[in-house]
């Protein structure tokens, strides 16, 4: 009885962790993409220096993150190297002819999007991660959950007011 207690203990906990692994590559890939939206704005907007600044702060806090889920990863999946996330070279400046005068707003709401998104998948990396028992994760979730929180509030602020936000 103990045996078969035990087997269904281990395959639920296996469950658990291929769930939580599959999450944490979601939320990894995610993270790539908003990297790649902060980079993105910052080749296109680049006489919005205020924001802009704010958009810098926002990429490499983002780029940590991705570092810390890279860590989360192999320590889940055992690996002894991390990957490390793919840089985006922010400091490039791009031609005139790639300049764009773009839409501000319309894209710091597109960024905004993209951030609740990774907020809503993050509730489900950490309650997943509680219930693996795996905490260090859950902890490192949490955190960057809330970063992206703030971001998404300060897009939301400098998206809904007609005046230069301030910076985070």
């Amino acid at each position: 009885m103990h045996l078969i207690a035990f087997t269904i203990r281990r395959l639920i906990v296996n469950t658990q962790r291929e769930e939580l692994l599959c999450l944490l590559r979601d939320a990894y890939m995610c993270g790539q993409g908003a990297a790649q939206l902060l980079a993105e704005f910052l080749e296109h907007h680049p006489d919005s220096a205020q924001i802009s600044a704010v958009i810098e702060a926002f990429l490499a806090k983002t780029l940590e993150h991705q570092r810390l889920l890279a860590e989360c990863l192999a320590r889940i999946e055992e690996k002894t190297e991390v990957p490390q996330p793919k840089t985006n070279d922010v400091s490039r400046v791009p031609s005139p002819e790639e300049r764009s005068t773009g839409d501000v707003p319309r894209d710091l709401t597109h960024l905004r999007a993209r951030m609740l998104q990774e907020i809503t998948l993050y509730s489900s990396v950490i309650a997943t991660a509680e219930a693996s028992g795996l905490f260090e994760t859950r902890f490192v979730c949490e955190g960057v959950q809330s970063d992206k929180s703030s971001m998404a509030a300060w897009l939301e602020v400098c998206t809904s007011s007609n005046e230069e936000p301030r910076p985070a």
